[in-house]
């Protein structure tokens, strides 16, 4: 009898598994901090990723501890944690983390936490803070690294009430810049300014208006910056200077219209999150969420970018779900931003380590799972591999 598909990808993932001259790989599959709720280690998990060390880093919203994780699974230590002090995490959500050339990990903060950016030796020992030499922001989103020591640093500043007839709409810029070692910025090297709430009042009880642009980049091997609003298949390229670069023109689908059914339903669920918590705020700012019946933006077509140890790319297609309407679409590009694999699976922030796909899952009882899959080598093979899994685990 021949041996099924999803047989030898867990085969050759075991045998890599006790071949590579990484960490040994006990487990093929693991799900980090424990299945069960009430005995799971993690409460708000909201990133994951390898480390330089070859271990598994969390981030936990919950308690703001980046959890570590050995590559079987064990849990190790946490680092970080809540605090107003240096080497602590002021404001949890919108908190993100990475790891430098040297080996460092980093964390930023965002909306009312530290305007600073934290290095960590990886047992925690506080390194430094670098904070953007910058006098009006509304905190740093996000940041990646340089091999010569600055980082790439998403900048999102306060938001500005706009007057259409009695309804509020508010302008959120954002930019993306570098930043030295001592918090000096460079020019700007993209700047957005999309409309992104809506209230019946100018100083606040907005709410998120839905299908909006995204502000999603990478920094490639190469240097090059990849960017994306989502509004268009083509990707957006710079140099680390600002200057742009030909695009890279994809196989991806265009930006899609936003029906009116689609707007009534997300009507339809914003009444029912508020009246749940307190129907006064329906009361009060339900007039501005029924007045939104003309979508301002397309339906964008790709929500998230990432970048994978081999140098391709890992785009989140959004659009509309496939029929079960619990898969998303993930797209696997070259540098050059030709399709190399698709998959689509029941999953959100899907990635690619060296040694791991890495994402999350909803379990029944609706609190997050954060899974680590040993993986093929080769990242199409991979991609693969996970749909044979899921499928195979269902």
């Amino acid at each position: 009898m021949q041996p099924s598909r999803s047989s030898l990808f867990l085969l050759v993932a075991i045998t890599y598994c006790l071949t590579s001259a990484a960490p040994t790989y006990a487990e093929v599959h693991l799900i980090l901090g424990g299945e069960d709720e009430e005995e799971s280690l993690l409460l708000m998990p909201s990133q994951v990723a390898e480390g330089p060390d070859g271990n598994l880093y969390v981030f936990d919203a919950g308690d703001s501890l980046i959890k570590v994780f050995t590559p079987t699974g064990e849990h190790l230590r946490d680092l970080a944690g809540s605090g107003e002090g240096p080497g602590e995490i002021q404001r949890a959500d919108g908190a993100t983390f990475g790891f430098t050339p040297e080996g460092l990990l980093y964390f930023t903060e965002f909306f009312r936490g530290h305007r600073w950016l934290t290095l960590l030796q990886l047992d925690g020992t506080l390194v430094n803070t670098i904070s953007p030499q910058l006098q009006v922001a509304f905190g740093v989103q996000g940041a990646v690294p340089l091999p010569d020591g600055r980082f790439l640093v998403q900048i999102a500043y306060g938001t500005k009430a706009e007057a259409e007839g009695d309804i509020y709409l508010y302008r959120m810029p954002q930019t993306l810049t570098v930043m030295d070692d001592q918090g000096v910025l460079g020019p700007e090297i993209l700047r957005t300014d999309h409309i992104r709430l809506i209230s019946t009042s100018p100083n606040g009880g907005d709410t998120t208006l839905p299908y909006l642009p995204s502000f999603t980049w990478v920094c490639a091997p190469t240097g090059r910056i990849v960017w994306s609003d989502g509004l268009s298949p083509q990707l957006r390229v710079f140099d680390l200077e600002g200057r742009a670069l030909d695009p890279l023109v994809t196989p991806l689908p265009p930006a899609g219209e936003v029906t009116r059914d689609d707007l009534k339903r997300w009507q339809k669920s914003r009444e029912e999150m508020m009246m749940d918590l307190d129907p006064a705020w329906w009361q009060r700012f339900g007039r501005a969420v029924n007045s939104y019946d003309k979508a301002l933006y397309p339906r964008p077509v790709i929500s998230n970018l990432d970048v994978t140890p081999a140098g391709n790319l890992l785009v989140l297609v959004t659009g509309r779900p496939g029929p079960d309407e619990k898969t998303v679409p993930y797209w696997l590009l070259d540098s050059e931003g030709k399709l190399i694999q698709q998959c689509r699976a029941p999953v959100r922030q899907l990635g690619v380590s060296e040694h791991f796909l890495l994402f999350f899952t909803e379990h029944e009882d609706g609190h997050q799972l954060v899974h680590a899959l040993v993986r093929e080598q080769d990242e199409a093979a991979a991609l693969a591999q996970l749909e044979v899994f899921l499928a195979g685990s269902e």
